[in-house]
């Protein structure tokens, strides 16, 4: 579900203006701060700003919630 966009319903933006696709009952289900704010956003594919965080990390961090794993050299 990574790579595949088809079904992603919220994009996150980091703080060097990257954008990523992802899955809200994913990052929900795995953080109590997305859970929080996505649960009474109605909206159909919400954009979410991530202030203080850059694309470097916020890459691996999606990869650890979809994967479960991640490899940093």
């Amino acid at each position: 579900l990574r790579k595949d966009t088809d079904f992603a319903d919220i994009t996150l933006i980091s703080d060097d203006k990257v954008k990523f696709s992802a899955h809200r009952i994913l990052l929900s289900t795995c953080s109590n701060f997305f859970k929080f704010i996505l649960k009474d956003n109605v909206q159909a594919n919400p954009l979410m700003y991530l202030s203080g965080v850059n694309s470097i990390n916020l890459g691996p961090i999606l990869d650890y919630i979809y994967h479960g794993e991640v490899n940093i050299y």
